[in-house]
């Protein structure tokens, strides 16, 4: 899973937080498409850096479950000062927050880039467009003749499921629902499984979610980016770049 999950960031990086850097958009007059490329390149970098904080988080969650199940398992009683702050619940509960916070991210990179794709077919574009706008939700399809459709065309089927299930699980945070954790260990084959839920289980608001859904997140982020700088290119709107970008910091098992 962490392999995957590195795979997805390092593919992010080299397709779309660098290309967004390497290939300007061509502004003309227009200072507000400038503006956006901007906004595009921030939120690429956040996105990142984030990720390598959720790595940590996961990892650390990770090792914490797995020393609490050992533990019980062997019938050590905690100490009690572990009692009164259980680092098993501190490492969870951070995790968490990471979970929700992530989709208020990845929500604002795809309004952006949905910007994006309208000027690079010259319509108007507004402090409310935003990727919700291209989404027929009744037929869980991108909408007939909206210029997401042109983009994506066959490079990201999922997109519009992901769409609608990214967009469920943020609603629920901006909510304030809590979390739940969902944990496990196969002490023969010595793996533990964890995986969080947003939202009240009895009510199933969402499905137990793992690292896997930030490596969908990444990996429909990079198809969308990488299609819509593509169709920029081929309209001349995207230009080649004046200069490469500043490497950013190493960080865990990825580079961003």
């Amino acid at each position: 899973m962490l392999q995957e999950f590195d795979n997805a960031l390092q593919e992010f990086e080299r397709e779309a937080y660098s290309k967004l850097y390497e290939h300007h958009f061509d502004t003309g007059k227009e200072l507000e498409d400038f503006n956006l490329q901007i906004q595009a390149q921030s939120l690429a970098s956040d996105i990142g850096y984030f990720c390598f904080i959720v790595r940590d988080l996961y990892v650390e969650a990770l090792g914490q479950v797995s020393n609490k199940m050992d533990r019980e398992a062997s019938g050590i009683e905690p100490e009690e000062a572990e009692e009164e702050r259980d680092p098993t619940t501190m490492s969870l509960e951070k995790l968490g927050v990471a979970f929700k916070s992530f989709y208020f991210l990845i929500r604002a990179y795809h309004d952006v880039i949905y910007k994006i794709i309208l000027r690079l077919y010259n319509q108007n574009i507004g402090g409310k467009s935003s990727m919700h706008q291209a989404i027929d939700y009744e037929n869980r399809l991108i909408k007939k003749n909206n210029p997401v459709e042109k983009i994506l065309d066959t490079n990201c089927q999922e997109y519009t499921e992901w769409f609608i299930s990214m967009r469920g699980r943020r609603n629920l945070s901006k909510n304030g629902v809590g979390v739940s954790y969902q944990m496990g260990k196969n002490f023969i084959e010595n793996e533990t499984t964890l995986a969080i839920r947003i939202g009240s289980p009895a009510r199933n608001q969402s499905p137990p979610l793992s690292l896997d859904e930030f490596t969908q997140a990444l990996l429909v982020s990079t198809k969308l980016t990488m299609a819509t700088i593509s169709h920029g290119i081929e309209v001349g709107r995207f230009i080649s770049p004046n200069k490469a970008p500043q490497p950013m910091p190493e960080s865990g098992a990825a580079e961003l």
